[in-house]
């Protein structure tokens, strides 16, 4: 029981980070370095380019400068289909995660002294609370 305990609780904060890593991921505008030499020499001379999917990014002279790609219609479709996954990936990963955290066993939501216990269904975890008079 204590094995199966710490696999579950071990797979819930593996799929959290990953969650994580998925929203900085899909912020971030480092996806594609651009640089006509050596990283190192591109940063000395100030020439190291990055592209994202919001913007396209230049460093020069010491600062860091962004355009962003406001126009969707003239993005290649890989850069389109990028978005929608990332956007999906991060939008469907926080149920995921919700779920995950009702069928911890050593966490019941509705262990409450106000609430009933919990039901179990077969296909997922419900929580059905109900007002119980106090005792």
């Amino acid at each position: 029981m204590m094995v199966a305990t710490c696999l579950q609780v071990v797979g819930f904060v593996t799929s959290f980070v990953g969650w994580i890593g998925i929203i900085v991921t899909t912020s971030t505008n480092d996806w594609v370095v651009t640089c006509g030499y050596t990283i190192p020499t591109c940063r000395k001379l100030d020439e190291l380019g990055s592209k994202g999917l919001w913007a396209d990014c230049v460093m020069a002279t010491g600062l860091y400068h962004c355009k962003p790609l406001v126009d969707i219609l003239i993005l290649p479709g890989y850069v389109q289909a990028c978005r929608a996954l990332m956007i999906a990936a991060s939008v469907l990963g926080l149920p995921a995660i919700l779920l995950l955290l009702t069928v911890l066993p050593w966490l019941a939501l509705c262990s409450f002294f106000w609430l009933s216990v919990p039901l179990w269904p077969p296909s997922g975890s419900l929580c059905a609370p109900t007002v119980r008079p106090p005792s």
